[in-house]
C-alpha cells in the first residue's frame, strides 16, 4: 500500500498549510483529499509535489506492506 504520510510531514516542516497549497501553489483540493485518504495519484502529480517541496519521492510517499 502506498502511504502519503511523509507528505504531511514535509508540508508541516515547510510551514505550508492545506490553504496555502490550494491557494498559493494551486494544488487542487481533490489532490489534497486523495493524499489525505491514501488514494492513488498519477506520477505527474507526484513529480509536481517533489518539485514544489524540493524533495525526493520519499518526502511524498512510502510503500507499506499490508
Amino acid at each position: 500500500m502506498i502511504d502519503y504520510g511523509p507528505f504531511w510531514h514535509t508540508v508541516e516542516s515547510s510551514g505550508e498549510s492545506w490553504y496555502s497549497l490550494s491557494r498559493k501553489h494551486l494544488v487542487n483540493n481533490n489532490t489534497l483529499s486523495r493524499l489525505r485518504n491514501n488514494q492513488p495519484l498519477n506520477t505527474s502529480t507526484i513529480d509536481r509535489l517533489c518539485t514544489l517541496f524540493c524533495c525526493d519521492v520519499s518526502g511524498i510517499m512510502r510503500y507499506r506492506r499490508d
